[in-house]
């Protein structure tokens, strides 16, 4: 489907700590090439640990890198992002952070 360089921050971490609390996402951007749709997530999962996940719909692999870092985790997710721009993907939808003054996510086809 795509090809994801691997990540080189120094705060990437394994999957093998348990998250004290449900994870929040803080932010969501969903792609679009042709007919295929993946999204690229960034979650705070607990009070340092943050995950950024590549979710393709319809099937195929996740991606989950761990990273202990916030600044580290937005930049990972800026450098997925530009990736997957790179490839041909469109940003197809923005999921923004929820909150009692933020209606449900839309989806902004002109959006790049």
């Amino acid at each position: 489907m795509t090809n994801l360089a691997p990540t080189t921050n120094r705060g990437a971490r394994s999957s093998s700590s348990p998250a004290a609390q449900p994870p929040q996402r803080v932010l969501a951007w969903t792609f679009r090439r042709g007919q295929q749709f993946l999204t690229c997530e960034l979650l705070c999962t607990s009070d340092r640990q943050y995950a950024v996940i590549v979710t393709p719909h319809g099937g195929g692999p996740v991606i989950v890198e761990e990273l202990s870092n916030g600044v580290h985790a937005f930049h990972r997710h800026a450098a997925l992002a530009l990736q997957l721009r790179q490839q041909g993907w469109t940003v197809f939808a923005y999921a923004p952070t929820p909150s009692p003054r933020t209606p449900a996510p839309q989806a902004y086809p002109l959006a790049a």
